[in-house]
């Protein structure tokens, strides 16, 4: 089952997104933030798919929960704002670097956190 969050920063920007795979496609998909190498085009791509390239510039997409450089260390692992995998995959409530002002202060706000199959 899949989560919908949304990622939010002081600048304005706001991205809603379904994170994961449903029912019937959940071992061939599974949808994570990413943003383009070139472009800073922000998406949610198919982890899975290797090939998976920016759709705006055809450049290489770095995911927010691999890309070290994304993102500040989290204060406390415990504290997950999406899991998929069983630990696998996890993106933590922590800062992340937003598309739009290239700050760390883009954050995960599950308040509105719904569950999507």
């Amino acid at each position: 089952m899949g989560s919908g969050l949304t990622f939010r920063c002081e600048c304005g920007f706001e991205y809603e997104m379904l994170l994961g795979g449903g029912m019937y496609d959940f071992y061939v998909y599974c949808g994570m933030p990413a943003i383009c190498e070139t472009c800073s085009e922000f998406s949610v791509s198919n982890y899975y798919d290797r090939d998976v390239k920016c759709e705006k510039c055809n450049g290489r997409l770095m995911y927010y929960h691999i890309e070290k450089s994304l993102s500040l260390p989290p204060k406390d692992i415990r504290l997950k704002g999406f899991e998929w995998g069983g630990s696998e995959i996890v993106l933590y409530f922590t800062d992340y670097k937003c598309p739009k002002c290239k700050n760390y202060r883009m954050q995960i706000d599950a308040s509105n956190d719904i569950c999507w199959d």
